[in-house]
């Protein structure tokens, strides 16, 4: 419930009602009792949060949000906040980009929690990361860098292993830093995890990859 509750805070800024936090939570529950296990499982969370520190749940117009300080650092937050500078910057900001590579490198949101409700906000978080570092792979500052090249290859594939940009980026920025056997067998791998996955080979081959280098 706590996840639920950050995660729709920090991707919309209101929080999320109680109804919703009813028909997520406890859908097969009559009213009254959806309310009473929200009410205690509210007071449960409000107790824990005060061993935490600087965070506090709220319910403000309706909606139960997070009031979050300064002293409590949430890496998913971050990256939304940084991706959202992005959007609104017209310059490539090199830090920035590092940072959100740092921190993308952890690999997908919540791995190891498996539940229906949170399968939107995976697929939404890797999407997000995927695009906006494909974007920046395509800057002029990017394709000079091979290092960040690779840096931006392998966070892709973190979160999408058969991400055929991802490959091809990977791949080229090691045949071209000297690497040309670690560049040939990653396409292995990839070609190997996309035929187990899709059935079917990537419609390409490794020699047309790099053919024009």
């Amino acid at each position: 419930m706590f996840l639920f509750i950050l995660l729709n805070f920090i991707q919309n800024g209101k929080g999320i009602t109680s109804e919703r936090l009813d028909e997520t939570f406890w859908s097969g529950m009559d009213k009254d009792s959806a309310s009473n296990n929200r009410n205690v499982n509210i007071r449960k969370l409000r107790l824990l949060l005060k061993e935490i520190g600087d965070i506090t749940l709220k319910n403000e117009k309706s909606y139960w949000l997070l009031d979050i300080g300064s002293e409590v650092f949430i890496d998913y937050a971050t990256i939304v906040s940084l991706l959202l500078e992005d959007k609104l910057s017209s310059n490539f900001d090199s830090r920035r980009l590092a940072e959100i590579l740092e921190l993308a490198s952890q690999g997908i949101l919540l791995p190891n929690m498996i539940t229906d409700w949170i399968d939107h906000y995976k697929s939404e978080y890797s999407g997000k990361i995927i695009n906006f570092l494909l974007e920046k792979s395509k800057t002029v500052e990017v394709q000079r860098d091979l290092v960040s090249m690779q840096k931006i290859a392998d966070v892709v594939l973190l979160h999408d292993d058969i991400d055929e940009e991802a490959i091809r980026l990977k791949c080229i920025a090691l045949y071209k830093l000297g690497q040309k056997g670690l560049s040939k067998s990653r396409f292995e791998k990839f070609r190997s995890d996309y035929h187990h996955l899709l059935n079917e080979y990537p419609p390409f081959t490794y020699e047309e990859l790099i053919k024009k280098l």
